[in-house]
């Protein structure tokens, strides 16, 4: 995927530096560059995304603020014909091919397995979105009819976390600590122009607002990996879960006394997730675990398979699978990667990378037994 021409001369690797970075950029390209799934019919006019979507609507009007209804199913085209401006959250459910292409990118990405999400923006010319920033990272891509897209630099929030903001939208919780300067409201725009094949790669935090001078379809692209500050939590949580002090309920409010103690042992927790950690997120200690609800199963192709939902989802053939599942089958304890490098050598570690990947295996955010 690094090599897609979907991505212009920026390639992949510039997407990844702008999300690190923070910083938006546009690229525009013909739509034959585009993934097949992204030059599906249904997403080459309102017809025939009237007749591909039948997930759910939200529907407003940019003049009107940010608030928009839902409804669990609706007439695209008639929405449109009202003049209302569209959000499509499950386009993806009804493509084939865009699952796969998503947990490409994710892969490329270095995110985990479920991160990225793919939703369609559909309005009438004259409609837009309303100003906002998001606390996700964005890549829009144009697929029919031109619209200007504003953005607004620095950043209002540097890479903003938790939840969508602007005006007329309530400030949830987590966001009053990243504003404790004060909520951003002054912002000096550049407005590009989009046609079909643009895409604008907009990193979380930045105002921004869009219109259409004709009738419009994208699809946003919408990342929202962990941050470090979840990762380090899930940490923290992980490890306390090995311990009975930390699994106690609480009936009443915690008193001096109990906050001592709890500041004490998390101190002495910390400390030792620096050893639990020194070897990132990949080395000898890595723990690992089957995820129970899973299972893999080989006809004439090699398929997982989700026991809870029933999906399933085809996996490339990889060196040592089908021993490696027949080891896997007899035990039931998390283990580390030195263990199954003792059994299968140092090829095993792509085929582990690549079960976690895929949502068969969990890995542990700290070593097993490191107390």
């Amino acid at each position: 995927m690094s090599g897609d021409p979907l991505w212009g001369d920026a390639g992949l690797t510039g997407i990844l530096a702008a999300f690190q970075g923070g910083e938006p950029f546009v690229v525009h390209g013909s739509l034959d560059r585009l993934p097949a799934w992204m030059q599906s019919k249904g997403l080459q006019s309102i017809d025939g995304l009237d007749r591909l979507y039948t997930g759910r609507i939200l529907h407003g009007r940019r003049d009107c603020g940010p608030r928009s209804t839902l409804i669990p199913q609706g007439s695209v085209a008639a929405l449109i014909a009202a003049g209302e401006a569209l959000y499509l959250p499950d386009v993806a459910e009804a493509i084939p091919g865009a699952a796969g292409w998503l947990r490409d990118l994710e892969q490329s990405l270095g995110i985990p397995a479920g991160s990225a999400r793919a939703t369609a923006w559909v309005a009438p010319a004259g409609e837009g979105t309303a100003e906002h920033l998001d606390a996700e990272d964005v890549i829009s891509i144009q697929l029919l009819g031109r619209k200007s897209f504003a953005v607004a630099e620095p950043a209002a929030i540097p890479f903003a976390a938790g939840f969508q903001y602007g005006p007329g939208i309530p400030a949830a919780a987590d966001l009053y600590p990243q504003a404790a300067h004060g909520f951003p409201k002054d912002a000096e725009y550049t407005t590009v122009d989009l046609r079909p094949g643009s895409l604008v790669v907009l990193p979380r935090g930045h105002w921004h607002h869009t219109r259409c001078q004709e009738v419009s379809i994208a699809l946003s692209i919408i990342l929202s990996p962990p941050t470090l500050l979840d990762w380090m939590l899930g940490v923290l949580r992980h490890r306390g879960l090995e311990e009975t002090f930390w699994r106690r309920p609480l009936y009443g409010t915690p008193d001096a006394m109990a906050f001592a103690q709890s500041a004490e042992k998390l101190s002495v927790m910390a400390a030792a997730l620096e050893a639990d950690c020194a070897g990132g997120l990949w080395s000898d200690r890595t723990t690992l675990q089957w995820i129970p609800t899973k299972m893999i199963e080989y006809t004439d192709r090699f398929e997982l398979i989700d026991r809870y939902d029933g999906s399933r989802r085809t996996l490339e053939p990889m060196d040592q699978l089908k021993l490696f599942l027949t080891w896997q089958g007899s035990r039931s304890s998390a283990y580390t990667v030195a263990e199954a490098r003792r059994v299968f050598g140092a090829p095993i570690d792509a085929l582990l990378q690549s079960l976690v990947q895929a949502g068969a295996l969990y890995r542990w955010p700290v070593s097993r037994g490191q107390t």
